[in-house]
């Protein structure tokens, strides 16, 4: 199944900047993929911005289950900021960066914040009014951290036949043993448009 994002929001183009109907702004990731840093500017003043995310990749468990994308977005639901305002409309706010999840129906979701603003009003009313909000995506997942087989969306080669297993054209000849340890190095955000790499199939 194809990438996918929340029903009813809009994706914004992963250049590090978005700008909507009723924001605008833009986003920075760190190396380590550990933080996202959110500025920007309401378009109505008086108006305050939700930011919401998926929680953070889990370490809590085995290697193999480490990283895994949440089953369900009622599971991955865990980052919501209300950022306040200044007087001028800009606002700023900071998240983890974002866990990749899966949508009902099995569809893999990339990591991505939902932003929006809130209804003008009393302080009490903004706080209560459910913004409307757009997706605006962050960066890839945790590679090579699925919890089904690869598609032609995670990867650029789908399991769907024995040839997947067929990467030996790819390989480099010669290469000790050393070297092949070395070109199998696990890349965490990265994953090869062969699904495997230098690595051979395994």
């Amino acid at each position: 199944m194809p990438n996918t994002l929340p029903p009813g929001v809009a994706p914004a183009p992963l250049d590090g900047r978005f700008n909507f109907a009723d924001v605008m702004g833009a986003f920075d990731v760190d190396p380590a993929r550990t933080l996202v840093e959110i500025r920007g500017q309401v378009k109505t003043v008086g108006r305050d911005v939700v930011v919401a995310a998926a929680a953070p990749p889990h370490r809590t468990t085995s290697y193999s289950g480490s990283g895994l994308p949440y089953p369900s977005p009622d599971v991955a639901a865990g980052q919501r900021v209300v950022a306040r305002t200044a007087p001028d409309g800009s606002f700023a706010c900071t998240l983890h960066y974002p866990s990749a999840s899966y949508a009902r129906g099995g569809a893999y979701v990339p990591p991505h914040f939902t932003v929006g603003t809130t209804a003008t009003g009393t302080p009490s009313e903004r706080a209560e009014a459910p913004p409307a909000s757009a997706a605006v995506p962050v960066g890839p997942g945790v590679a090579f951290r699925l919890q089904a087989y690869p598609t032609a969306a995670d990867s650029h080669v789908a399991r769907c036949s024995p040839l997947f297993y067929g990467n030996h054209p790819y390989l480099p000849p010669g290469r000790t043993q050393e070297q092949i340890l070395r070109d199998s190095a696990y890349t965490p955000y990265r994953v090869p448009p062969n699904f495997w790499g230098l690595c051979p199939a395994h």
